[in-house]
């Protein structure tokens, strides 16, 4: 059965903030927003609604570590994506997602998410080369992106 739906590409801002906290890590925090959506920035997993969209979503990193962050030069480098718990080595989620690119400063990752059923939860793991400090780099932020399916 065919469906008369188009399919339409929307854009996902998405904000990483790297500060250091009081022990020497490096602490990560995420904000996202959907371009042109009234509904603000927002905290937590990013919520794609089930239908026939992709979404092009732009993580930018403001580094305020002063480990000189910067996401690996290719984006399948820069961030893993496995379908249902996080992942540890490098992925797509099934396929639900194509690495775009890298910018040259390394500051902005571009992926597509093609949130294609069925819906599910995509943990992805934002990586990142900087001034060495304990065990790291890699420096590692895991959030998540609930995927509604349909596309």
């Amino acid at each position: 059965m065919s469906s008369n739906v188009a399919v339409g590409l929307r854009k996902i801002d998405v904000d990483v903030s790297a500060t250091l906290a009081a022990n020497g890590d490096v602490k990560f925090d995420c904000q996202w927003k959907e371009d042109g959506s009234d509904k603000g920035w927002q905290n937590g997993p990013i919520v794609l609604p089930r239908g026939p969209d992709q979404y092009r979503l732009v993580f930018d990193l403001d580094d305020k570590s002063g480990r000189k962050l910067k996401f690996y030069e290719t984006p399948a480098e820069a961030m893993y994506v496995q379908v249902g718990s996080c992942p540890s080595a490098p992925g797509d989620g099934g396929g639900q997602i194509d690495f775009e690119s890298v910018d040259s400063k390394k500051k902005k990752l571009t992926i597509m998410d093609f949130n294609r059923d069925p819906p599910c939860t995509l943990h992805y793991m934002l990586r990142f080369d900087g001034e060495p400090h304990g065990a790291c780099p890699p420096y590692e932020h895991d959030p998540e992106i609930s995927n509604g399916g349909g596309g």
